[in-house]
């Protein structure tokens, strides 16, 4: 028998897939024991008990709840839509660890919150998650009160999740659910900071930088879990990448196999996530995004970062009214934010982009429907595409390997026609 093999087809010829550290590191080993016992560890438990994404179909990366805006834009989907070489791979699609937009932002740095009965049990663990962001930036809570147009709505569901930011272009609560399970002062921190505007870090844009995702220990139909956002709907306000971030997956996040299912690409005996408090950048990016340190009564906050180029090439940045008095800030929208837009300079519009791989199509049915054959794979060079003299992808374009199936198969099929030349030869001697 062929012994088994995984070839791979490249731009420029034929090339191992080796990552950085393959040779210490088997992506069916589990580095130094690497523990599944992050916030988002928790969660995903929590949740698979509940059955939340059973009972809620807008669950997006175990405990996010979508809006319908969020639901036009994030990639749901569990694998690229390439079957072969010869077919396009659809680009990894959108979204934001904090939003771009400041309209989704709690802008007088006031958030209301409004407690259910069935969640008082969980008050200590609130005040214990409120109390923290509280010193360690300048968002202030309180209770809700009449006349307030938008607060949270902390509830006890099946499961834990929230919506992210304030969902302004609606009036009224906005859920965070502590169910079962969900009753951990590092949790509440997790989901409150959705709540703030916060997405999550592993599925930031520059990610693979930092991070290798294994998807062969994914759990089947969980893969849309680990898309990337893109960088034109984030603002991650200056904060380097973050394998410590509270609001980063665990390792082992939905393993099917006890197997990591993303190492870092420096150091694959990196623990990534937190238990139960931010971390350093967690708070700086917090403070960054809500312009902590600007005097929240002199109104405007600092602009924004600048968006990157669009196809226009033009480019915006945001910034929001913190005042309660809103006519302080001359300009402001009915939302208190003020968008600024301007042309870009022709050697920021026209920049050379390198291009990016996006992700592997689903393997091809083996060649054969007996003994042994070969499947295939392939993706796309177009996560970004190349543009204005921008390199290409380096590395894998296609890769095969073997299949086996029925591996008796010959025999069977020779034995079935010796049975069947011997009941004709009874029939025929009758």
């Amino acid at each position: 028998m062929i012994p088994f093999v995984v070839t791979v087809f490249s731009c420029v010829g034929l090339v191992n897939a080796v990552s950085p550290w393959r040779d210490a590191v088997n992506e069916n080993d589990n580095p130094k024991g690497l523990e599944d016992n992050t916030v988002m560890d928790d969660i995903e438990k929590a949740n698979e008990v509940g059955q939340v994404e059973k009972s809620k179909e807008n669950v997006f990366e175990g405990d996010i709840e979508l809006t319908k805006s969020d639901e036009d834009v994030v990639d749901m989907n569990n694998t690229s839509s390439a079957d072969t070489a010869d077919v396009d791979v659809d680009s990894i699609v959108t979204k934001r660890k904090a939003i771009f937009s400041k309209h989704n932002l709690w802008l007088t740095k006031e958030v209301p919150l409004e407690l259910e009965t069935t969640a008082t049990e969980a008050w200590a663990n609130i005040i214990a998650a409120v109390d923290e962001i509280q010193k360690k930036s300048c968002i202030r809570f309180r209770m809700k009160e009449d006349g307030d147009d938008n607060w949270i709505y902390i509830a006890k569901r099946i499961g834990c999740y929230s919506e992210v930011g304030r969902q302004y272009t609606k009036k009224g609560p906005q859920v965070l659910s502590i169910g079962d399970g969900c009753n951990k002062k590092g949790i509440i921190l997790h989901e409150l900071l959705h709540a703030l505007g916060f997405w999550h870090e592993q599925s930031r844009s520059d990610r693979d930088k930092y991070i290798e995702v294994l998807w062969n220990n994914i759990q089947e139909g969980q893969e849309h879990n680990f898309n990337r956002y893109r960088k034109k709907d984030v603002d991650y306000a200056g904060s380097v990448y973050d394998l410590g971030s509270i609001m980063h997956y665990g390792n082992l996040a939905f393993s099917k196999n006890s197997r990591p299912t993303m190492l870092s690409v420096k150091n694959p005996f990196s623990q990534f996530g937190q238990i139960k408090a931010m971390s350093d950048n967690d708070v700086i990016q917090l403070n960054a995004l809500y312009d902590c340190k600007s005097e929240k009564s002199a109104g405007w906050s600092k602009w924004g970062s600048w968006s990157p180029c669009d196809m226009q090439c033009s480019k915006k940045r945001e910034r929001f009214c913190s005042a309660k008095d809103i006519k302080k800030c001359a300009g402001a929208d009915n939302d208190r934010v003020q968008v600024q837009g301007t042309k870009c300079p022709n050697d920021e519009c026209y920049v050379p982009v390198n291009g990016n791989w996006g992700r592997w199509g689903p393997w091809t049915a083996c060649t054969v429907s007996c003994g042994q054959g070969y499947q295939t794979r392939s993706r796309k060079c177009d996560d970004p595409t190349p543009l204005y003299g921008g390199k290409y992808c380096n590395g894998m374009l296609v890769a095969a390997r073997n299949c086996m199936l029925k591996k008796s198969c010959g025999w069977r099929k020779r034995n079935k026609l010796a049975i069947m030349t011997d009941k004709h030869k009874k029939m025929s001697s009758l």
